[in-house]
């Protein structure tokens, strides 16, 4: 594949371009570690984020599927208000949309955001609660979890302006080296928040509307 780039066999390694070298004193060797302990830490905090994101997914995906089943008000003898158009809609579209895909073979994070697009597309109540760019947001969080749950972490040797040696992380893809700093964990948790207020809002407003035909 053309530009395929890389891949360090471990995580956390510091990379050399041909003929550059590093010098690893006891200070460099503390801010390595130090370093690779935090991002570690930093990479479980994003996947554990992500799976809140899908969970609340998931949860809409059942309320569309299966409406206010899970309502913490309902008894056990209350009966739910959904009509039999509404139901065979709902069945029509569990029939095509995931018992007869091919299109993917496991329910996997990027299934279900395909599946929740797809919903939107047919699902007027869901448009009409959807925010535009929710599923945009949902496949962006997708790539980010994909990276941090695939690839290695390692660290590139830098110099200062003042020729001090720094080491700069970044999370090694086979697209691209993807620059950790700080500006990116701070879109990160700006994106995340933002899927999961969409994903709440959108849950919250289905439960209010129990019409899912088509």
């Amino acid at each position: 594949m053309k530009n395929r780039k890389q891949v360090p066999p471990h995580d956390s390694v510091i990379v050399l371009e041909p003929g550059e070298g590093v010098s690893i004193d006891a200070e460099q060797d503390r801010t390595w570690r130090n370093l690779t302990r935090r991002l570690r830490e930093m990479r479980g905090n994003v996947l554990a984020d992500c799976f809140q994101i899908e969970m609340q997914l998931d949860r809409v995906l059942c309320e569309l599927l299966f409406p206010s089943s899970d309502d913490p008000k309902l008894q056990p003898t209350d009966t739910i208000p959904v009509t039999s158009s509404s139901a065979k809609s709902i069945r029509a579209l569990f029939d095509e949309l995931v018992l007869k895909s091919s299109s993917m073979p496991m329910i996997s994070f990027s299934f279900k955001i395909t599946l929740l697009g797809q919903f939107e597309t047919r699902i007027p109540t869901l448009k009409s609660v959807m925010p535009t760019d929710l599923v945009k947001t949902l496949d962006a969080v997708r790539k980010i979890r994909n990276n941090f749950a695939h690839y290695p972490v390692a660290f590139l040797p830098r110099r200062t302006a003042d020729e001090k040696q720094t080491l700069e992380p970044v999370l090694c893809t086979h697209r691209a080296q993807i620059k950790l700093d700080q500006a990116f964990f701070d879109r990160s948790v700006t994106l995340f928040q933002k899927a999961i207020e969409g994903l709440r809002a959108v849950n919250e407003a289905l439960r209010g509307n129990l019409n899912r035909e088509e």
